[in-house]
This record gives C-alpha cells, sequence and structure tokens, in this order.
C-alpha cells in the first residue's frame, strides 16, 4: 500500500479498507472489484471527505464481502499501522508515484514497459518461466505448449 496521503485525503482511510477486505480472504477478484468501487465512489464524491460509512457503502452488490467484518475493522484500524509501516518503506525508498516496480532493489524505469507484454516478457525471462501458448484451431481443438 502507498496511498498518496499528499495528493488524496481519503488515500490512507481507503488504503486500509482495502487492506480489511482483503483480510477476509475472498481473493484477488474480490479485492480488486473493492478497491474499483472505492474508487469510483472516490469520483463520484469529487474527492470530497468521506466517511467509513461510506466505504462500507461502497460494498453495494459485492456479496462475497462480509459487511459487519468489514466495519470492525475500519473501527479498530486493525491495518493503519501497516498501511503506515508500507508508506515509510515507500519513503525510504524514494517511491513518488504509483505504481512503482523495483527488481534487485533497482527501480525500473516504466516508460520502457509501457506495453505490458514486453514487461511480462522480460520478468519471465527474469525468471526462468517459459511462455505458454494456445492454440484452438479452426476444427475447435484446442493444444497448450511451451513458446519457443
Amino acid at each position: 500500500q502507498f496511498p498518496l496521503t499528499g495528493m488524496h485525503k481519503n488515500a490512507e482511510r481507503d488504503a486500509l479498507a482495502a487492506l480489511c477486505v482483503a483480510s477476509q480472504g475472498k481473493g484477488a477478484d474480490t479485492y480488486m472489484e473493492y478497491k474499483k468501487a472505492l474508487y469510483e465512489m472516490e469520483d463520484a464524491k469529487k474527492w470530497a471527505s468521506v466517511s467509513d460509512g461510506d466505504r462500507v457503502n461502497a460494498v453495494g452488490n459485492i456479496t462475497s464481502i462480509d459487511v459487519s467484518k468489514l466495519t470492525e475493522c475500519l473501527d479498530n484500524n486493525s491495518y493503519l499501522d501497516q498501511v503506515r509501516a508500507e508508506m515509510k518503506e515507500g519513503d525510504d525508498l524514494g517511491v513518488n508515484g504509483t505504481p512503482t516496480l523495483y527488481l534487485d532493489n533497482k527501480r525500473l524505469d516504466l516508460a520502457v514497459f509501457r506495453d505490458t507484454t514486453v514487461l511480462q516478457t522480460v520478468m519471465d525471462r527474469l525468471l526462468g518461466v517459459t511462455p505458454q501458448v494456445t492454440v484452438t484451431t479452426s476444427t475447435g481443438t484446442t493444444a497448450t505448449g511451451a513458446q519457443k
């Protein structure tokens, strides 16, 4: 988490709310769906102050989120220390925006990786991952294998 608190007054509490949802263990899709709902709420409110009640209401139709657990987590500031520690770590590394990527303690210039497929290819090669290719023929037959 690296909420840009200098630019967005709601960022720290929004990051806390996102971690509260993540702690429910419902998976990355639920986490990302909730983060999208938070961004939409912020846009709708034109960056006005947002309450924790608003953050709970942002759950909307995401049925996999337990609203009472989210409310309790926000009320207890359960992950606020983690958010602040991660912000400090980012500050110590010189992070000034998101996303920022580091590899072997070296900051990657994301201008080089504007195309995410290039970034994926570079990371796969660095990690020794063999990319998989799936081919579907005109007859509907599907084959998956290593890309050469």
